[in-house]
């Protein structure tokens, strides 16, 4: 269980496996809701089931700790209420999911306490064990066999075996049903079932706690089917568009938001409000005709639903496709967080996602020097804040990744190097390259101290080596990109000077190294507890200037801004007085 920190918010709907329970159980109670009515005791147990989900998540929202939940019909008789006899299949995912979402909640801090709670607890889905195991293993079976047929299908379209697998998924609560899997899939040459190439059809047997699952990519996105926990059958694309042979039954409502093995294509649709848009998930959940039935992606609305034409989802699903495009490769150039930037290169074409806000990015055209330039058309993407809550995070690879959709994105090192031509003690001066004088420098020292060095031949053609070392603290820097530098010595930045409301903040950085800060931020009138607090933000905004940190960009300067606010509201006036002298004192 995750420990709360002291003085901390709780907030239980930060952790991703709480929201994803909460998806999970919401959909599977609208499911249940919408298109398998029950007996009037039945469902009215479902629908105060369904409240205990609300109450939790409206707790979840406000931060509460403890939550209690009320009696539900005779909660009490839970022998009764909660007897899994006799109740259909829907009822008991809503049961297991219910409990799913119980777990996270107390996992990530929450107490759950009643005597509902307590009964959902211990309720137990209680059938004849030999028949659900017969039935396990016939899934079992069926799935191995279906497996087994497609990639022999496969190799014989194309003619050569490919090396394939059989992944299993982790949150299994059946462990004894996941070693039988495993056994079957051994015996039948697991090795040899399903395709893993990126560019081949992706499919796998995923053991999930309510049932057996098939999921499959395709040319569109990632589909995910169950098998019927009653009939078993080979799933496969002929089977779902016959919908009704050999009994089977498609579903695959509850594992799309529980299981993060696949990600779902998203597709911009009107929601039949004002004209306004909404993203859905593309994989129906049901189908019905040339209609299709699909979830909502919008954050805090994944439990609502909408009907479609499919011609028209597959329409919008073509065009979003075609639009959102990008070239092949894309190479990682450089990072820009003072802009909050990253720029990428696709041959001489120069690309930037740019953050317009928190959650909104936009994808330019940029000039050579790196300014944005032309929007590219439909490349805007939003993302929800809760998901990357850091830049630092934004920037990383995969996350921009999935920005970009492009899968075959690589990083490579474009930035434009100079020439530099350092005075050593040797009697030749020793060149190399570099993106910056200190990376250059750093090269040299790192090449020096850790090779022989070739100077050319021996009369007899053995090579001249020699050991060399640079032992200087200060290299001189006496020419770059073939022109001379004045006086042996590369510029230096001049001093960094910050100007904050009614103080001023000065950062000195000598050319021998270390540096000095003056600012205003001192008084006479200021107490000890306030003098140590500003004196340790001085040390720090030294300490980070030195560190070659830009500590002129906005969001630095916000921070401090920030941070000195802070400490007025901790000490008051009595001690920070808002008056700043013009005077500084300096600081080493």
């Amino acid at each position: 269980m995750a420990t709360q920190q002291t003085n901390q918010p709780f907030l239980p709907l930060a952790h991703e496996q709480v929201r994803i329970a909460f998806m999970r159980t919401r959909a599977t109670f609208e499911l249940t809701r919408e298109q398998h009515p029950q007996a009037p005791q039945e469902g009215s147990l479902l629908r105060q089931l369904n409240a205990v989900v609300e109450t939790l998540y409206q707790a979840a929202r406000d931060g509460k700790a403890d939550v209690e939940i009320g009696p539900v019909s005779s909660a009490g008789q839970s022998d009764k209420v909660f007897d899994a006899t006799g109740m259909s299949d829907h009822t008991r995912a809503a049961f297991e999911d219910l409990q799913s979402l119980i777990v996270a909640l107390e996992d990530a801090g929450m107490r759950v306490t009643g005597e509902t709670a307590n009964a959902i607890r211990s309720f137990r889905l209680r059938e004849n064990s030999v028949e659900a195991r017969s039935r396990e293993n016939l899934v079992v079976d069926h799935m191995i066999e279906a497996a087994k047929r497609q990639a022999e299908d496969r190799t014989h379209r194309n003619g050569q075996q490919r090396p394939v697998t059989v992944t299993i998924a982790s949150n299994t609560v059946d462990s004894a049903l996941a070693s039988r899997v495993r056994e079957k899939v051994a015996a039948a040459d697991g090795r040899k079932l399903l395709g893993t190439e990126a560019n081949d059809q992706q499919q796998f047997v995923i053991l999930h706690k309510s049932g057996l699952y098939y999921a499959g990519r395709d040319a569109v996105g990632e589909r995910i089917w169950s098998a019927d926990y009653k009939e078993a059958s080979p799933y496969n694309d002929e089977a779902s568009a016959q919908g009704t042979a050999d009994g089977m039954h498609m579903q695959g409502v509850r594992v799309i938001p529980a299981m993060k093995m696949l990600d779902s294509v998203v597709v911009s649709l009107p929601d039949g409000f004002n004209g306004h848009t909404a993203k859905f998930y593309i994989e129906p959940l049901e189908v019905s005709g040339n209609t299709v039935k699909l979830r909502c992606a919008e954050p805090g609305k994944e439990y609502m639903f909408t009907w479609r034409e499919k011609s028209v989802v597959d329409a919008a699903v073509a065009a979003q496709l075609n639009s959102r495009k990008l070239p092949e490769v894309l190479q990682l150039v450089r990072t820009d967080m003072d802009n909050c930037r990253a720029y990428y290169k696709h041959g001489d074409t120069l690309y930037a996602f740019q953050r317009e806000r928190r959650d909104h990015f936009q994808l330019y055209e940029c000039t050579p020097a790196g300014e944005p330039m032309v929007p590219v058309p439909m490349k805007t993407i939003d993302r929800r804040p809760d998901d990357y809550p850091e830049f630092e995070r934004w920037v990383d690879l995969e996350n921009v990744r999935s920005f970009a959709e492009a899968e075959t994105m690589s990083v490579a090192g474009n930035v434009p190097e100079h020439e530099y031509a350092f005075d050593c003690t040797l009697t030749a001066a020793i060149r190399v390259k570099g993106t910056s004088r200190e990376a250059a420098e750093a090269n040299l020292r790192a090449a020096m101290d850790a090779a022989d060095c070739n100077a050319g031949a021996w009369p007899n053609g053995d090579p001249i080596l020699f050991e060399a070392s640079v032992n200087d603290s200060v290299l001189a820097l006496y020419e770059m990109d073939g022109e001379s530098v004045v006086d042996g010595n590369s510029p230096r930045p001049e001093p960094r000077e910050i100007r904050l409301h009614a103080y001023d903040i000065v950062v000195t950085l000598p050319e021998q190294g270390g540096g000095a800060i003056k600012s205003s931020l001192h008084n006479d009138d200021e107490g000890p507890e306030a003098k140590a607090a500003l004196d340790g933000l001085e040390s720090m905004i030294l300490a980070h200037a030195v560190a070659g940190i830009d500590v002129n960009s906005p969001a630095y300067l916000e921070g401090i801004e920030t941070a000195v606010e802070a400490i007025w509201n901790q000490y008051g006036d009595e001690h920070v007085s808002d008056q700043r002298h013009d005077s500084a004192s300096p600081r080493m």
